[in-house]
């Protein structure tokens, strides 16, 4: 996991909203009082583009809506003295009509003090993912006829570039040499030969480095249908050191994991979704990073049953579930629990049970977005649905 501290740099921007007029005791006593609320690297008070609109008294309205701004997520904020709250009703209404994508909070109510730390987070995630780059090795595998997402659709919603990288341009993963440390860490569970995988990994690392990637995803059967070696073991590595790492050429996945890691810290893994029954969720793949994991063996590719792949015990009991549509402008959310960690010869390595609330799986079985879903350790769902607000991405029903 990745850990990002509060950044004065990201603070929030609160605009303080009075009735015209008002004395200007009001507004210092308001400042005095979010600060006291809220901790002081969160904020600071910028009256020109504010993140924040915080209400002080009733009659602020006209006030507030020439602060409001389209091209961004603001929260409507106030106490319930002094008709404030009852100010900043009116200002959501208005913008509900009006097309503003807005959040009304009130302060009295502890759990908005959750609400803004996420939001806080979630800019902050925001502004590290804007300007990434994220290379696509060969092409999207051809059965994934939902999971292609365009460059103008990345650059829009996320700010992300996409570098398109062919096989032939990143060269022969035979030339290379193999890492010690790489063979090493996989070694002592595995009886299959490590080598030609350790070559993937160089390979890999080395595309990184030249073309600049923040993340990449990989067409990863072209390599084990011509050489017999899978990208599997490679790829979990790289999740394990920080960068974001997909197979299949999954653009709707990988876009999905750099999200996660700048909004919550980590990297989640790929999984497919191998099939429901009752209420609970068969998600399997060979990719697992070993960091989700709390023990793991090697053994071959599932689907060739050639190469190397990862079959791991996950660590955690609760999950979240995630997944984006391939235009970015929807996404599945859910949190389930994890009753049973298989290892059936029907599906990929890696394997959970997770038992979801009834609509989640009515979603899944009903509107899904895709097949590759992104699994989270623990309960992210409050901190990830605020930066579906903030990116104006609809959360299907569920």
């Amino acid at each position: 996991m990745v850990t990002y501290p509060a950044n004065r740099d990201d603070a929030l921007c609160v605009h303080l909203l009075t009735f015209t007029g008002a004395e200007e005791h009001l507004a210092a006593r308001g400042k005095e009082r979010f600060l006291h609320w809220l901790e002081r690297d969160y904020i600071t008070f910028d009256e020109h583009v504010p993140d924040i609109l915080y209400f002080l008294t009733g009659g602020s309205e006209a006030e507030a809506i020439k602060k409001l701004n389209k091209s961004k997520f603001q929260l409507l904020a106030a106490f319930g003295e002094d008709n404030a709250y009852a100010s900043a009703t009116e200002v959501q209404a208005y913008a509900g009509l009006h097309g503003y994508n807005t959040l009304l909070l009130s302060l009295d109510d502890r759990e908005s003090l959750h609400t803004i730390r996420n939001f806080h987070r979630v800019k902050s995630g925001l502004k590290r993912l804007k300007g990434q780059t994220l290379g696509l090795i060969g092409e999207v595998s051809e059965w994934l006829v939902a999971s292609s997402v365009s460059q103008e659709a990345l650059r829009e919603r996320l700010g992300v570039r996409m570098k398109k990288i062919t096989w032939h341009e990143a060269g022969d993963f035979r030339t290379h040499l193999p890492s010690m440390e790489f063979i090493s860490k996989f070694d002592h569970t595995s009886t299959h030969p490590l080598t030609s995988a350790s070559k993937v990994h160089t390979l890999l690392k080395e595309i990184i480095a030249t073309h600049h990637l923040d993340a990449i995803t990989v067409e990863c059967f072209s390599l084990v249908q011509k050489n017999g070696v899978t990208a599997c073991l490679a790829l979990s590595d790289l999740n394990d050191h920080s960068v974001p790492a997909g197979c299949e050429g999954d653009l709707v996945s990988i876009a999905g994991m750099m999200l996660l890691k700048e909004i919550t810290g980590y990297i989640p893994w790929m999984a497919n979704l191998a099939g429901i029954k009752g209420n609970s969720a068969l998600l399997a793949h060979c990719t697992a990073p070993t960091d989700l994991l709390a023990d793991f063996s090697i053994q071959t590719h599932f689907e060739t049953d050639k190469g190397t792949a990862i079959q791991g015990y996950f660590e955690e009991d609760t999950v979240t579930l995630f997944r984006l549509d391939n235009k970015l402008s929807r996404a599945f959310l859910a949190t389930g629990t994890i009753t049973d960690r298989p290892t059936f010869p029907f599906a990929c390595r890696t394997q959970i049970l997770v038992e979801l609330p009834e609509q989640a799986v009515k979603s899944l079985k009903e509107n899904p977005l895709g097949n590759h879903h992104l699994i989270l350790p623990g309960d992210h769902s409050a901190l990830i649905g605020m930066a579906m607000q903030v990116l104006g991405v609809a959360l299907v029903e569920n």
